[in-house]
């Protein structure tokens, strides 16, 4: 569902110039990409008292198939490319309570709550403050570098170029 809300709307039907990005074109999108999930190494040297929830998810640009061939039109609706093939989209799933973080990849990325939220979830556990240096020198997920992440998004401008993790999969090649 993500990748299908982060894609932008490219609607080239003159005849129907007004379609509404919801729940129909959903059902035809979720029908036809297929994904290769792949759960990402979670690395978590800081004591915690209860059951760490958090799952973690890449799916690499060049895994995203279709169950056909899109024609022309479909792919403005369906279509997921990139100009790199070998970025992925990152997301962390809280189990316990269903929220999805966008960590990589995407056009918006989540990274501030989700470290806001695991902050909380570690005070309500361990009875005690978690540090944000602390987790930054002590939790780790394959493929991700929070450091760069919280930089990045703690800056007045975004700056991309400067902090790659921030890197949107549908980014043209040519910004960077």
């Amino acid at each position: 569902m993500k990748l299908f809300l982060n894609k932008e709307n490219v609607f080239t039907d003159k005849a129907n110039p007004v379609i509404t990005k919801g729940d129909s074109l959903f059902r035809i999108f979720n029908d036809l990409i297929l994904l290769k999930v792949k759960e990402l190494n979670l690395y978590n040297n800081l004591e915690i008292s209860c059951q760490n929830n958090y799952k973690f998810y890449s799916v690499k640009e060049s895994q995203i198939t279709y169950a056909r061939d899109l024609s022309k039109q479909e792919v403005n609706y369906f279509g997921i490319s990139s100009e790199l093939s070998s970025n992925n989209y990152v997301i962390s799933v809280n189990k316990q309570t269903g929220y999805i973080y966008r960590l990589a990849g995407f056009d918006t990325n989540d990274f501030l709550g989700f470290l806001a939220d695991y902050k909380e979830m570690y005070l309500k556990c361990n009875s005690k403050k978690l540090k944000t240096s602390t987790f930054l020198k002590n939790f780790k997920v394959e493929g991700l570098d929070f450091d760069c992440l919280y930089e990045g998004l703690r800056k007045d401008e975004l700056d991309r170029k400067k902090y790659t993790c921030l890197y949107r999969c549908n980014e043209s090649i040519s910004f960077y």
